[in-house]
């Protein structure tokens, strides 16, 4: 199914137009690519209407403005999907552009490790395209069962190898310790200093923010808390603790947004927002066995039907038209190749690529 999906989106974006007009050419100012990938974030899971003519695929819970925002201002992809439906393979998935299929893990599988390291990343692509391109990682790495770093496949700045948790907070939930639930801020304002610092050098930037948040366990700050409780809960999402999680989340991408205005980046930088997988169906518990916390999609994460594995899905960047939306299916696996056509990247693509790109279908 997932290579059926793959197919078709690279296929029918082969056939949409001229890539001419966003592919970067020799003196033009070379793009800036920021990816901000949410965890555990179901395609209904904002306030973002997925597909315009049905109601249902959104939350009727859950206030996301900053989403809301990001949608208005670029195109939104009402099949999009994530390589995989658990963290860790769409992560390594979305790193070197491949199905998990290629890199599953063994134990016993020799020379794992090592043949993943030889893999061009996409941070090593981007300073092939052009060595001026400073690359940077902030938030939940997770390349579990081995101890491949950031730096190592080609980050210039990280916080480290950080694992699966909780985002630093201790406990099974509640207010988040230091105001900082999930770690959104500090990982918000990191990603503000290191686009700022870039902006003042002159120098082309990637940075990949990967949140914490709407994983297990549920932490959010106070303030969050108080505005979800005077909304009226719906028939599908009831949770105000969930729900200010997610608004906490919100608030991070919109602080990103606003820092890229504020630095005068908006006519040269590309923003894709996407989440790693579907959203969990077990937290909070299912109460309404009649409307689960995915539907109208089957299933949730950990599924390969839709629930599992179709995702929030934004592009946002110079030519984008604003407010545009596309149904041709696409996935986290189409990054890769899309960065590179856009960053004029000149060598072949490794043949073991299983994306297309989408700069066709970015007009």
């Amino acid at each position: 199914m997932k290579l059926l999906v793959t197919t078709i989106g690279t296929v029918l974006a082969l056939c949409c137009g001229d890539s001419s007009l966003h592919a970067a050419k020799p003196g033009d100012l070379p793009p800036n690519f920021v990816i901000l990938l949410s965890d555990d974030q179901s395609w209904v899971g904002s306030s973002v209407l997925m597909d315009p003519v049905d109601e249902r695929t959104r939350s009727d819970y859950f206030r996301t403005p900053h989403l809301e925002r990001l949608a208005k201002r670029g195109m939104l992809f009402s099949q999009g999907y994530s390589p995989a439906p658990f963290c860790c393979p769409t992560r390594r998935s979305l790193l070197v552009g491949q199905s998990p299929a290629r890199h599953i893990y063994q134990k016993d599988q020799k020379n794992w490790t090592a043949n993943y390291r030889k893999q061009l990343s996409l941070p090593q692509m981007l300073k092939h395209a052009n060595p001026a391109y400073q690359t940077a990682h902030f938030g939940k790495w997770d390349m579990r069962f081995d101890n491949v770093t950031p730096g190592e496949m080609g980050y210039d700045v990280s916080d480290g190898y950080t694992g699966n948790g909780t985002g630093g907070s201790k406990g099974t939930g509640g207010p988040a310790p230091k105001h900082d639930p999930k770690l959104v801020r500090s990982l918000t304002q990191r990603t503000c200093d290191f686009m700022e610092t870039q902006a003042r050098s002159g120098k082309p930037f990637f940075v990949q923010v990967s949140h914490y948040a709407v994983h297990l366990d549920i932490f959010y700050s106070e303030d969050s808390l108080k505005q979800t409780k005077r909304l009226a809960k719906g028939k599908k999402h009831t949770m105000p603790e969930f729900a200010a999680m997610t608004q906490d989340l919100d608030d991070g991408i919109g602080a990103v947004m606003d820092k890229i205005e504020s630095l005068g980046l908006q006519d040269n930088t590309y923003v894709f927002f996407l989440s790693d997988n579907g959203g969990r169906l077990t937290m909070p518990g299912q109460k309404n066995k009649k409307l689960p916390r995915n539907h109208p999609l089957r299933q949730g994460k950990g599924s390969m039907y839709e629930g599992g594995l179709r995702v929030p899905f934004i592009a946002v960047g110079p030519r984008i038209k604003p407010g545009s939306q596309s149904r041709v299916p696409v996935t986290g696996l189409d990054l890769f190749p899309t960065l590179a056509e856009l960053a004029g990247y000149a060598k072949p693509l490794p043949k073991s690529l299983d994306g297309g790109s989408l700069t066709r279908l970015l007009r």
